[in-house]
């Protein structure tokens, strides 16, 4: 089992160093010279990050009976080592390597949470194993195990280390924080800390308390119906600042609106108060829900409840028209009257009729013939006058109800998203006041 070919680094003077130190390496290599190849591997190393070469450092210590250098080398190997990549099967071999050696070395298996972090053994001063997860070939005994991460305090464990066993090694890292306590004017708004990069790391409502690793951030509080405040803050390790916006409300959105009549001198009103008249524009009513009224003298007035949103124009026109105060016709009222008193003077000449007829059956009249003649003739005029009364009054009670269904008139109107042209010519021109009245 050979060493491994170097694959050539990005930058062109590591790249030269880089193969001028694997060749030497190479050659030292094919000469026994373990040592030296040894040497010539490590400054490769450190002019180029290479997988490969941490497998040949392997293979010298391998070669040089170094068991748990060469365990170590060969673990950093399959560590670096794409895990979709085979290297020419230089993968299956570093495996068997590790396999063949795990009974002669003490293991430990170190992760970390979060991963990623640098590990040490023994004393820091000499250098670091790598980054976890990391599996590590270590002196049997007590060994300590540290682990170091940016933003989080460092984490260490003593574990005792046995020949041929592997120990699984778990340390947990606790962030670095500052807190900053946050509260606004008004309260219940959406706080968020941004860091210089313009990325959010946290948020909350405030008031709250924000944590985050130390360093310089920006508080950004924003709410509905408010301009956003921001303030500059920085946070320190293990230490609560305060921090106070006051965020500054916003003019509430407006739009207009045009009002329209079919009548002159037509009162508007928004929500119960006047306005003006139509025809009307308001360039800067308030968004939101609002009841618009038109009244004019003698007509009967149009009310609607309407949406006013910002950024949509309206149009409310209004078409009034008078009240009906005469619900039936004079000759309604004079059929019915007619028939009413058609009906009494034919009960008269009712009664009369059987006065006549009482007296002639007693048979004590001189002029009995005479009296009963009367009281027929009385007879026919009644029945004559019942006849056309009830003509009559029904001619007047079909007349009443026909008009008694007849429709009452009301004023209509409606609100709609205002025409092109009423967006383009805000400007009305005042109607002429002598025009004839008119629908619009």
């Amino acid at each position: 089992m050979g060493v491994l070919a170097s694959s050539a680094p990005a930058a062109a003077d590591d790249a030269a160093i880089a193969r001028f130190h694997h060749e030497r390496a190479v050659r030292f290599f094919e000469q026994g010279r373990f040592e030296a190849a040894l040497q010539e591997f490590f400054l490769e190393q450190q002019a180029t990050q290479n997988p490969r070469t941490a497998y040949n450092i392997g293979r010298c210590f391998q070669e040089l009976g170094r068991t748990r250098s060469a365990f170590l080398a060969f673990s950093e190997y399959l560590d670096r080592l794409p895990e979709d990549e085979d290297d020419g099967g230089a993968r299956a071999r570093a495996e068997g390597v590790l396999r063949q050696m795990a009974p002669r070395v003490a293991r430990l298996r170190v992760v970390s949470d979060p991963p990623g972090a640098t590990v040490y053994v023994g004393e820091r001063d000499l250098g670091d194993y790598g980054t976890t997860p990391r599996l590590l070939a270590v002196r049997p005994g007590t060994t300590r195990i540290r682990v170091e991460l940016p933003g989080h305090r460092p984490a260490q464990v003593d574990v005792e280390a046995v020949v041929g066993r592997e120990e699984a090694v778990q340390l947990s890292l606790t962030p670095i924080l500052g807190a900053a306590s946050v509260s606004t004017v008004p309260s219940g708004v959406p706080v968020r800390l941004v860091d210089p990069a313009g990325q959010e790391v946290t948020r909350c409502t405030s008031p709250c308390r924000l944590e985050a690793p130390p360093g310089p951030y920006s508080l950004l509080a924003v709410g509905p119906g408010y301009r956003e405040a921001s303030a500059l803050t920085r946070l320190r390790a293990d230490e609560e600042t305060t921090a106070s916006l006051r965020l500054e409300e916003l003019p509430a959105p407006t739009e207009s609106l045009t009002v329209t009549a079919n009548q002159r001198v037509a009162i508007v009103r928004i929500d119960g108060d006047p306005v003006g008249f139509a025809p009307l524009l308001l360039p800067s009513v308030v968004a939101g829900s609002h009841v618009i009224s038109v009244e004019a003298q003698g007509m009967a007035p149009w009310e609607e409840r309407f949406e006013l949103s910002a950024g949509e124009p309206l149009l409310a026109n209004a078409t009034l028209y008078a009240p009906i105060t005469r619900r039936h016709s004079p000759w309604t009222w004079g059929l019915l009257g007619s028939g009413s008193a058609l009906f009494l003077g034919a009960g008269s000449v009712a009664i009369a009729a059987l006065v006549h007829h009482r007296g002639w059956n007693d048979g004590q009249r001189d002029d009995a013939d005479a009296y009963r003649e009367r009281g027929l003739r009385l007879n026919r005029t009644a029945d004559a006058l019942t006849a056309v009364g009830a003509m009559v009054g029904a001619i007047g009670l079909v007349l009443f109800a026909l008009e008694r269904r007849r429709p009452q008139l009301e004023s209509t109107g409606f609100v709609e998203p205002a025409p092109e042209s009423f967006r383009r010519e805000p400007t009305l021109v005042a109607e002429d006041p002598d025009a004839p009245e008119g629908d619009t």
